[in-house]
């Protein structure tokens, strides 16, 4: 079910054919869980970042690190390097890395992310870890 406001109504009718209806007030809220689901690897496209991190959900290909968010309001995803340099951040769930920096391809290695949200009932999320950079 999608999250939103929803009316309630029950309609019944008796044996005996008459027809009853009882509305639910006031309305129904469904908030949407929040979810993360994050890779731990991706190879990068190497003839260029032709998609600008902009993840298609029906693509076959792995060449975008983009983690799976959901019910979230606020967000900021941030790449480093193993040295602690911010290599990319986006605050768009649709934008992931595409594994460049300043134009060129990043070497294959690990490299250390940070989610930081805000859910939909308002509670904060610091999640961190690591993603491996395999080239083709």
């Amino acid at each position: 079910m999608d999250a939103g406001e929803f009316e309630i109504s029950l309609i019944t009718t008796s044996v005996y054919g008459c027809a009853d209806t009882f509305n639910f007030v006031p309305l129904i809220k469904v908030e949407e869980k929040s979810s993360f689901e994050i890779p731990n690897a991706f190879t990068p496209n190497p003839n260029g970042a032709s998609s600008d991190g902009i993840y298609d959900p029906f693509a076959t290909h792995n060449d975008i690190f983009h983690p799976v968010v959901r019910g979230v309001k606020e967000y900021e995803l941030s790449i480093y390097s193993r040295w602690g340099e911010l290599l990319f951040e986006s605050k768009d769930t649709k934008v992931g890395w595409d594994g460049y920096y300043k134009g060129k391809l990043c070497t294959q290695d690990v490299y250390i992310w940070k989610i930081k949200a805000t859910t939909g009932d308002n509670k904060t999320v610091n999640k961190a870890g690591d993603v491996l950079l395999l080239k083709p």
